[in-house]
């Protein structure tokens, strides 16, 4: 008779934070994880379940029939949608959050303009206010030069300007003005701090700051959390991840998110950089190629010397103007005197097919060498390198 084989007991899961399981390292760097572990659980489950019942509770005393005794059916329907509207931003910050963490927070940059994805936020912050109406001061510069593009993810830039503006609501005092500038590379958000919020400030700031250097736990949710148990004295609505999120999306963008506090008065800017060089281009390049890399298209890029003695912006604007798909795009370098024109879904043999057109349009033969994604590679450096700057 055989002897029945030790059953081996499968390990207990365990949840990693920053892709290291607490078993992989030193018992009191895992101690440490844990408790981290396990307030951020607690934290996440309060952040969901709180704005949940708000809503659960309303729709039920809207379904009694004493629910008109004590508040209004309009009282019970704000209240309904002011608690899963803030549901619905905490789902939106842990996505963002995971998304950091796993390496999948990407953007698709095009151009876009800032005023525009100001006016959408605000329409949609203001909406959540319940007949609350924003203290706002709205302002919008024009530049002398307006052809220069700006490039920006649309969504990713509008949920930055929605953070910014949750910010104020959070922070901010509603007695005062709040501040909302606009230029074409940049959005400035101006207002003061509650006396009792300058600490918080301080505090999310400085975390937003140390996470994005890597410093903490390896992770991004590290950046929501200072001390265990924290969250059960926390004064503030929300996660608290507003500003590592701000960081990462500008950061992505190639650009920066600055910020001041003199006093109570506080500043904000999201500052975006003009497309004007290689650099540029290497960022539209970039976010062009994660596209094509997981088989989703591919994507031609053609530089163009500008013929004659037309000036760079002139010329940008003619061939713009015979584009025909709205995903393609056209870019100035005007240190080397030629354009970049992005062609989306387009492979390297259908390029000169399409400029051919242009060169019709516009009576006179282009100079134009072109590069593919991914028929020439994946990395944009090396895409570029293979057109020498002129």
């Amino acid at each position: 008779m055989k002897a029945k084989s030790p059953k081996i007991k499968k390990p207990e899961p365990s949840l990693a934070i920053g892709h290291q399981a607490p078993s992989s390292i030193p018992s009191d760097e895992a101690k440490r994880l844990r408790d981290f572990q396990a307030n951020l659980l607690s934290l996440i489950s309060h952040e969901l379940r709180t704005p949940l019942m708000g809503v659960l509770n309303a729709l039920t005393l809207l379904d009694s029939e004493d629910s008109t005794d004590s508040l209004s059916r309009a009282e019970l329907l704000s209240m309904a949608r002011r608690n899963a509207q803030r549901l619905h931003h905490a789902l939106s910050s842990l996505l963002d959050l995971a998304a950091i963490e796993s390496g999948t927070f990407h953007i698709r940059i095009k151009e876009v303009s800032l005023a525009r994805l100001v006016d959408q936020a605000l329409v949609q912050v203001q909406s959540e206010l319940a007949g609350e109406v924003l203290n706002l001061s709205r302002e919008d510069v024009v530049a002398k030069d307006q052809s220069a593009p700006v490039l920006a993810d649309p969504q990713k830039m509008t949920r930055a300007v929605e953070l910014c503006l949750r910010i104020f609501l959070f922070k901010g005092d509603r007695e005062e003005s709040l501040r909302v500038r606009t230029t074409p590379q940049e959005i400035l958000f101006s207002f003061q701090l509650q006396a009792s919020k300058s600490e918080e400030w301080d505090d999310a700031w400085d975390q937003a700051q140390i996470a994005q250097s890597g410093a903490l736990a390896g992770s991004s949710f590290s950046g929501v959390m200072k001390e265990a148990g924290e969250f059960l004295t926390r004064s503030e609505e929300g996660l608290g991840s507003e500003m590592l999120l701000l960081h990462e999306i500008l950061r992505l963008h190639q650009g920066q998110l600055k910020g001041t506090r003199k006093g109570l008065k506080v500043e904000l800017r999201l500052v975006l950089p003009e497309l004007r060089s290689r650099e540029g281009l290497r960022a539209v390049l970039a976010s062009r190629v994660w596209s094509s890399s997981t088989g989703l298209g591919s994507v031609a890029v053609a530089l163009v010397e500008v013929p004659g003695k037309a000036s760079v912006e002139a010329f940008r604007a003619q061939v713009r103007s015979y584009l025909f798909r709205t995903t393609d795009a056209v870019y100035t370098l005007p240190d080397e005197n030629r354009i970049a024109v992005v062609m989306d879904d387009c492979k390297k043999a259908d390029a000169p097919k399409l400029l051919s057109r242009i060169e019709k349009k516009l009576g006179t033969a282009l100079k134009y060498q072109v590069i593919a994604c991914p028929e020439d590679g994946l990395d944009p450096d090396i895409l570029l390198a293979t057109i020498p700057a002129e």
